[in-house]
């Protein structure tokens, strides 16, 4: 199977291709990787500062049903 992408010109059929393909998909994961991190150190920051986070608890008690 290959992906031809006429825009960019990138062909999985071909040595480059192949290999701009494998540097796109590294790329994309180290983006990932780097908007994971920033977004752990501010809800870490945010936990520090008391914020509460998920959905409010509406479930019933003994004493408010």
């Amino acid at each position: 199977m290959t992906l031809v992408t006429v825009t960019d010109g990138i062909d999985s059929s071909t040595v480059a291709g192949r290999m701009m393909i494998g540097v796109l998909g590294s790329l994309a994961e180290y983006e990932r990787a780097l908007t994971k991190g920033r977004a752990a150190l501010k809800r870490a920051a945010s936990r520090a500062n008391g914020t509460e986070f998920g959905r409010p608890d509406t479930r019933l008690t003994r004493s408010t049903r």
